[in-house]
């Protein structure tokens, strides 16, 4: 999640999204990151399967 963060800092940088909703997104982060990441698994294993998801979360394996 650090990646959307440094992502979002950048465009708050660069003007396109303001401090306040910059802090705010950090906060849902912060807030909601292990919702996030049980969704994100769940959605994973159902797009590839169990021991397909096993594999690429060790790094034996890749999707192209």
């Amino acid at each position: 999640m650090q990646g959307i963060k440094n992502f979002y800092r950048s465009m708050m940088n660069h003007g396109c999204v303001s401090k306040d909703d910059y802090e705010f997104l950090c906060g849902t982060i912060d807030c909601d990151i292990d919702l996030w990441m049980e969704q994100c698994e769940e959605m994973c294993v159902e797009a590839f399967g169990e021991e397909e998801w096993r594999k690429m979360r060790k790094g034996e394996t890749y999707f192209i």
